[in-house]
């Protein structure tokens, strides 16, 4: 049973286990990259992802807990996985590091397990955009890959 700061900070746990399965993704690929969460102290060297989940929306469906209290269950959000590279050196793995992601992405329901995501279980995974731009000083490429989620705190860690 998990405690309600572990059950309610479930950014922190899906973007951690998006983070290990790219890594291990672009590993497998033969492809030198790695993947961080967003906010970390982490030094970064170019080509890296960099993952945020942004516009968390809490659903109508609610966990009834003794005392008839309804807690929220299942989530909505973006999963955002920006692939950055250094113009000159690397940014020819842009496209390839995005197709990664999606091939991940679209392996959702395998990948997210109860070994990653041991108290959240992800219901949902879809493509929801991509946004590109260039930052000028030092010369970046990045592309931003969105995937509209829909995940839920999984009925044992109550």
């Amino acid at each position: 049973m998990a405690t309600f700061v572990e059950l309610y900070s479930y950014d922190e746990a899906i973007e951690d286990a998006w983070r290990v399965i790219l890594t291990n993704g672009f590993s497998d690929a033969g492809v030198t990259a790695t993947a961080y969460i967003e906010q970390s102290d982490d030094v970064k060297e170019t080509p890296f992802v960099d993952i945020q989940m942004r516009d968390s929306v809490g659903l109508k469906q609610r966990k009834l807990l003794p005392g008839n209290i309804g807690m929220y269950n299942t989530w909505d959000a973006h999963l955002v996985s920006r692939v950055v590279t250094k113009r000159g050196k690397n940014s020819n793995l842009q496209s390839t590091l995005i197709g990664i992601i999606r091939a991940q992405a679209a392996n959702f329901a395998e990948i997210f397990d109860e070994l990653n995501l041991p108290f959240h279980t992800m219901l949902d995974m879809r493509d929801s955009g991509l946004h590109r731009g260039v930052i000028v000083d030092p010369p970046l490429d990045w592309s931003e890959v969105f995937h509209h989620v829909c995940f839920s705190i999984r009925d044992q860690a109550w």
